[in-house]
């Protein structure tokens, strides 16, 4: 009996080591053959390692522009500062924020606040054909999903959800642009003011306070 399992284990030893085989059938019975190159082959597809796959880098240099961060402010892990971005003292950009520097500068002032998924950006294809960059005063707030592009917001003032400045556009301090507003290319919302709309124009005067209230 051992015999016979020690017979059976080299039999299998060896079939293991030989090619594959695939069965056919001829004339009612069942043949073997050997793969041809026109068989399908399995897959061998390899995923890669976790490791070897670029990480995300939150802070990202370009044309020898490195992001300045303040030793006080807050960069979430999955935001992306690149370029010539200046984070001031107390300031912070959350998940999923961009500021992206690559034509022009971005400066966000201290204690300011760039919330989820804002994007941030800059310009150089504008008919007058200058570089514009992007401001964020002190303590300004700028909310979920809006996006700064080549505009200014002033010290205090709010950018609601969604909102959108386009080129050359500027919030003057403690003004508010409410949530889902279009501002267009080198419109000036003027201090104590809350615009909204697509495009923005002026609701009515802010309260006192308004401003800092709303972006708590």
């Amino acid at each position: 009996m051992q015999e016979e399992a020690q017979l059976k284990s080299s039999r299998a030893l060896l079939c293991a080591t030989r090619p594959a085989r695939l069965r056919e059938k001829k004339g009612g019975r069942t043949t073997q053959r050997r793969p041809l190159r026109s068989d399908p082959q399995p897959s061998t597809l390899s995923i890669p390692s976790p490791l070897s796959v670029s990480a995300h880098r939150t802070l990202l240099p370009h044309a020898g522009a490195t992001p300045a961060i303040a030793p006080t402010s807050f960069v979430a892990p999955s935001a992306s500062l690149i370029g010539a971005v200046t984070l001031g003292e107390g300031a912070s950009v959350w998940y999923g924020a961009t500021l992206r520097a690559d034509v022009g500068r971005i400066e966000v002032g201290a204690g300011a606040n760039v919330q989820d998924n804002a994007v941030v950006h800059v310009a150089r294809h504008n008919p007058a054909g200058l570089e514009r960059g992007a401001s964020i005063g002190p303590a300004a707030t700028v909310g979920h999903g809006a996006i700064i592009h080549a505009a200014s917001v002033g010290a205090g003032a709010f950018v609601g959800m969604g909102a959108v400045l386009l080129d050359g556009a500027a919030v003057a301090p403690g003004a508010i642009v409410a949530a889902g507003a279009l501002v267009p290319p080198g419109a000036s919302i003027p201090a104590g003011e809350v615009w909204g709309g697509r495009p923005a124009r002026k609701l009515r005067d802010a309260a006192a306070g308004e401003a800092a209230f709303v972006a708590q």
